[in-house]
């Protein structure tokens, strides 16, 4: 991947993950506190995302915007398309079935909280799903399928799982 493509794939997922997590630029919301944890956080997020990126021998080549007001104008279309993408794949009697056994799983004898929990799961759900889908989906179309099965891209998407739920708990 060249540099130049490099930086504008980090610059546009840096601003994405901000409109979608917190509506705006991180800086304008987060107290400075929080801000230092979710910008470390975030970057961890971004280098593992690259490495998937290179791993995967991914290089996007064409970015539909030449200015900076237009990238974010890209960005809320791609989210919003995104949101809905993943809405309606949250409606697919398997992920159905998911969230119903998770939640009989979290409930265990408690049935007080069971709308608060089924709220929260598919809440979980959707935020990992619209910021998997907007940093790896292109990538992973585009993958040789042989390297899903190495323990390389396995380690990989582990570390991603675990480093979008870090950013993901930070602005609950």
């Amino acid at each position: 991947m060249n540099k130049k493509n490099i930086k504008r794939t980090i610059v546009e997922n840096w601003f994405a993950i901000d409109y979608f997590l917190l509506g705006n630029v991180a800086n304008k919301v987060l107290e400075e506190s929080d801000l230092n944890k979710y910008i470390s956080s975030k970057t961890a997020l971004l280098s593992n995302v690259m490495d998937i990126h290179v791993f995967s021998g991914y290089e996007k080549e064409v970015f539909p915007y030449k200015e900076t007001t237009e990238m974010f104008d890209y960005i809320g279309d791609k989210i919003d398309q995104l949101k809905e993408d993943v809405k309606t794949e949250l409606t697919r009697k398997s992920v159905l079935k998911s969230i119903k056994l998770e939640s009989t799983e979290l409930l265990k004898g408690n049935e007080s909280d069971k709308e608060t929990v089924i709220k929260n799961i598919v809440h979980e759900k959707f935020r990992n799903s619209v910021l998997d889908e907007m940093l790896l989906r292109e990538c992973l179309e585009q993958i040789d399928k042989d390297k899903l099965s190495e323990s390389t891209f396995k380690v990989l998407i582990d570390a991603h799982k675990i480093l979008r739920r870090d950013l993901v708990n930070l602005v609950k």
